[in-house]
């Protein structure tokens, strides 16, 4: 019975009350949910034993995910958690400040800010910049690769993982 309830039927990912994910070569079966004030989620592999469950007093689904690829990364799941690990620099406030302004991205306006611990991003929300050069730097919320472009006139852009592209406006 339990072979069958996890078993895909609709598609590759849905099965009978829950969903399947492959990592790498691992296939791991996961369900979440929530109401206000509440998150829960529980991921299990299909093959080693490997599981979780994690129940929170938050409306931070993001806590979720952190709590569960904590676990894994403690008890080695296969294929489940590979963090990059990125470097990050610091720039002097004489080069932050040629970041900050107004861009457009997809039709809406996000502003890049100097605060004293550095610059952030609205991006719906306000979210840190780490850069690891000059001009690439990644937000962590959002898990996203960001790059600035310059021409003779300073910062003109940036793109976000490579494709989509937030033209500076002022």
């Amino acid at each position: 019975m339990t072979r069958l309830r996890l078993t895909p039927y609709l598609d590759n990912i849905n099965a009978f009350g829950v969903f399947i994910n492959k990592k790498g070569n691992e296939k791991y079966f996961q369900l979440s949910g929530s109401n206000e004030g509440f998150a829960c989620q529980y991921r299990a592999s299909l093959e080693y034993g490997n599981g979780v469950v994690v129940m929170v007093n938050s409306d931070n689904l993001g806590i979720l995910n952190e709590i569960i690829n904590s676990v894994a990364n403690v008890y080695k799941w296969a294929c489940f958690y590979n963090p990059a690990v990125k470097k990050t620099v610091t720039l002097t406030d004489d080069i932050l400040k040629n970041y900050v302004g107004t861009y457009l991205l997809d039709g809406d306006m996000v502003a890049i800010v100097k605060k004293e611990n550095g610059l952030w991003l609205n991006i719906p929300i306000q979210s840190k910049m780490y850069f690891t050069t000059e001009l690439d730097f990644y937000i962590t919320e959002n898990k996203a690769d960001y790059k600035f472009s310059n021409d003779l006139n300073g910062i003109i852009s940036f793109t976000v993982n490579g494709n989509k592209k937030a033209i500076r406006i002022k």
